[in-house]
């Protein structure tokens, strides 16, 4: 439990740049005329927000010396992160 709250790899400004990047999407797609370019828009949007979380969170790891993949955090990605991820796509 005490090393629980030791790191968390949720990056502060990486979040920052997701959150500008996805206000960028949300105005071009709202000017998409069809739904197939509206989506074009978001799913570019998920792999910019995906280049930029990752390197944030190895940083952010790096400069806590702390392993970014040891431990449970794989586990508790793929059991909290992962079935929300499952439910958009559907």
């Amino acid at each position: 439990m005490e090393n629980a709250a030791e790191f968390t790899a949720v990056p502060g400004w990486g979040g920052v740049a997701m959150g500008v990047t996805a206000l960028v999407a949300a105005f071009a797609a709202s000017r998409q005329a069809t739904p197939r370019a509206w989506l074009t828009v978001w799913l570019i949007e998920a792999f910019v927000a995906v280049a930029i979380a990752a390197p944030a969170a190895a940083t952010k790891a790096h400069r806590a010396n702390s392993a970014l993949f040891s431990g449970t955090r794989p586990q508790i990605c793929l059991l909290s992160f992962a079935p929300p991820i499952v439910v958009g796509v559907f």
